[in-house]
């Protein structure tokens, strides 16, 4: 009888280089979808500025729709010398957004549109803070448009 080593099969050395193989190609890939330039990281980091973006334009679009208020007076109560501009406001966000503070405009002028000290407004759990320079109100005057108010940063 002839001994045949015919056995068909993988070594054992074989198997080695492949779960080594395997095992870096894993460590890279962990890396890549972990790390903070990674996959994750990255959505992360797109998610963050398109909540500004979001708040930041309907602030602005708010803030726009009241100045169309301030020119349709019998749409807004005069108390004293100013327009009470808050609830108009709040009503022009979105739903998911909460805004805290006041808004008021002088009577019969587009000019003294004002946002109160520390007006925040609260999307998806973070807060804020939006300053508005009435220097901005210069794309609304000429025509060319543009973003009137500004974001500082959000805070959770």
């Amino acid at each position: 009888m002839k001994n045949q080593k015919n056995e068909r099969g993988i070594t054992l050395v074989a198997l080695v280089v492949t779960i080594v193989v395997l095992l870096i190609l894993a460590g890279i890939t962990i890396m890549y979808v972990m790390s903070d330039n990674g996959i994750f990281g990255q959505a992360t980091t797109a998610q963050q500025k398109s909540d500004t973006a979001a708040v930041q334009e309907a602030v602005s679009t708010a803030l726009v729709s009241l100045y169309a208020e301030v020119y349709s007076p019998s749409k807004v109560t005069p108390t004293g010398d100013s327009l009470e501009l808050t609830q108009l406001f709040k009503d022009n966000l979105s739903g998911s957004m909460t805004p805290t503070g006041t808004v008021t405009a002088t009577v019969g002028t587009i000019s003294s549109l004002t946002l109160s000290d520390g007006f925040t407004v609260t999307y998806k759990g973070k807060t804020y803070n939006v300053t508005y320079k009435p220097s901005d109100e210069a794309h609304l005057q000429n025509g060319t448009g543009g973003v009137l108010a500004t974001l500082n940063g959000a805070s959770n």
